[in-house]
């Protein structure tokens, strides 16, 4: 089981500008990628353009061991 990113445990952020863009957070408590609404500055990384890369980073898929 892979560990994500230390990326996809901060909280979800608007930022303080005005826009009203689409992107998806991933929520840590729910253990879900969902969608927020961003500003369009500022913020942080946890905030992705699509929920297929929201998922991609921060909930991959199990690895099997292979030994």
């Amino acid at each position: 089981f892979q560990t994500p990113p230390d990326l996809c445990q901060l909280p979800q952020a608007r930022g303080p500008c005005k826009a009203a863009l689409l992107r998806y957070f991933h929520n840590s408590t729910s253990n879900a990628c969902e969608p927020f609404t961003y500003g369009g500055c500022q913020g942080n990384d946890n905030n992705f353009d699509t929920t297929e890369m929201c998922l991609r980073i921060c909930q991959p898929p199990e690895t099997k061991d292979k030994s």
